[in-house]
């Protein structure tokens, strides 16, 4: 059975991906460079602002902005997607069933607050979060070295048992090569970014794609089944 799942925030959590590709579109104007097109930043998604910034800078030539495109982020319009109804309630189930949460996020831990604030996603639910520092810094996804530093949170290292582990995540580059990497489970979010078809090209079982969070339950019961054959 499962015992601890491991959420990606954005594509996850909060569906606010459109509002982070536009915000970054600003950010260039209000720099006074070259905005990166939406075909661009949509296959680049998934890595920090500031890991980001330098694909951006390299393929856009923004010499004189570099990696200071996260300031510039900061100024832009702040406007959050909207919650999505029902999680808080479903997480208290996941929770009232002896599941423990926990966060793994390659945004800023202070940028996680707040945008988490504004949905109004009850952050005390959740037994572990690992997000990067204030300058941005800090081990991302798919670095198998952030497991570690999550679960000494949650759990002494002993007592982990990967094959009860699940990550939830809606990239293939960062989030299927985490789990991948680490050796734990993985349930598949769609996205227009990655709708269903690339998911299955990958490898994961169509069971375990699913197009909300709120399916999650759903996706867990056909997970057990995995569980007996193989870590995905």
């Amino acid at each position: 059975m499962i015992e601890l799942i491991i959420c990606d925030y954005d594509g996850v959590l909060y569906l606010g991906t459109d509002f982070c590709l536009q915000r970054i579109i600003n950010n260039a104007n209000v720099a006074g460079v070259k905005p990166p097109t939406k075909k661009f930043l949509k296959a680049n998604w998934g890595p920090s602002i500031l890991e980001l910034t330098n694909r951006i800078s390299q393929k856009y030539h923004w010499d004189k902005l570099g990696t200071n495109l996260f300031k510039y982020y900061e100024k832009t319009d702040k406007t959050c997607a909207p919650a999505i109804p029902g999680l808080n309630e479903m997480l208290k189930k996941l929770k009232e069933n002896k599941i423990k949460l926990a966060i793994i996020s390659n945004r800023r831990r202070h940028t996680l607050e707040e945008t988490s604030k504004k949905i109004t996603l009850n952050l005390k639910l959740f037994d572990g979060i690992y997000a990067l520092m204030p300058n941005g810094t800090g081990g991302q996804k798919p670095n198998p070295e952030v497991f570690d530093t999550l679960i000494n949170q949650i759990w002494p290292p002993i007592n982990v048992n990967k094959k009860q582990i699940v990550f939830i995540g809606d990239t293939l580059e960062h989030d299927l090569a985490f789990a991948r990497a680490v050796g734990i489970n993985f349930i598949a979010i769609t996205s227009k970014i990655n709708p269903r078809k690339n998911w299955l090209s990958a490898g994961v079982p169509r069971e375990l794609i699913v197009n909300s969070i709120l399916k999650l339950p759903q996706a867990l019961k056909h997970l057990n089944g995995y569980q007996k054959t193989a870590i995905i």
